[in-house]
């Protein structure tokens, strides 16, 4: 492993608990951070996840998007689903942090994009 890889392996970590899927992680948020850059700050969150799944698309990685949450082999239906889910193993839930503004977000989006 790079020092880079080495690098964010340690970040993703928390007290000595392994990161699971840490190569998958790793790209996710490789595609995440380049999805970021290309966009920038200030977008509503739909803009980045549809953005995000753009990218996973471009990297060949698969993913399902708004998967419904499932317990014990049955379908729970309770208003929540999963973002994205990333090759069946990783789950992505988008957050977008409100660093523009509560008023000017919405208006950022439609001049932007």
């Amino acid at each position: 492993m790079d020092e880079l890889g080495a690098r964010r392996g340690r970040a993703g970590r928390r007290a000595g608990v392994p990161l699971v899927e840490e190569a998958l992680t790793g790209r996710i948020i490789g595609a995440a951070m380049a999805v970021h850059r290309t966009l920038g700050p200030g977008l509503l969150e739909s803009a980045y996840a549809a953005c995000l799944a753009e990218e996973l698309s471009f990297l060949r990685i698969p993913y399902r998007r708004e998967v419904p949450l499932v317990y014990r082999g049955a379908q729970v239906d309770c208003g929540y689903r999963l973002d994205l889910l990333v090759e069946d193993k990783v789950v992505v839930e988008h957050a977008a942090r409100p660093g523009v503004g509560r008023y000017r977000q919405p208006l950022l989006s439609r001049v932007v994009t």
